[in-house]
């Protein structure tokens, strides 16, 4: 079973404090195009999954994880390497993971 969340309108200036505390030492799954948006300070200290068509590398340092993959190698790298890690969706990545849910219940559930 793949478990994940969701969280809507995450950079309001309410909501950021949140999110940044939430998701502290978790996954957050992105879109590529939100991704060059983001500072990095704003992420540190969390694995990324960058979701990309074109992209498929890892890099590691100064407190960040980001893995750049398709949704199908995301599952798979997160069934594999980080099974006690909570999975935080933001931005367009969403709506792929919520069709999931909705498609393969038994595989895909979402937790918000």
């Amino acid at each position: 079973m793949f478990r994940f969340n969701i969280i809507d309108d995450w950079k309001s200036k309410k909501k950021l404090p949140v999110f940044t505390q939430i998701t502290h030492n978790h996954i957050i799954i992105i879109e590529y195009h939100i991704w060059l948006t983001l500072p990095y300070t704003l992420m540190k200290n969390r694995i990324h999954i960058v979701l990309s068509r074109s992209k498929c590398f890892n890099t590691i340092g100064n407190g960040i994880t980001i893995h750049y993959c398709n949704s199908s190698d995301a599952v798979r790298i997160i069934k594999t390497h980080y099974k006690n890690k909570k999975v935080f969706i933001i931005g367009k990545a969403q709506t792929l993971f919520l069709e999931k849910a909705k498609n393969d219940p038994e595989h895909y559930t979402c937790e918000l």
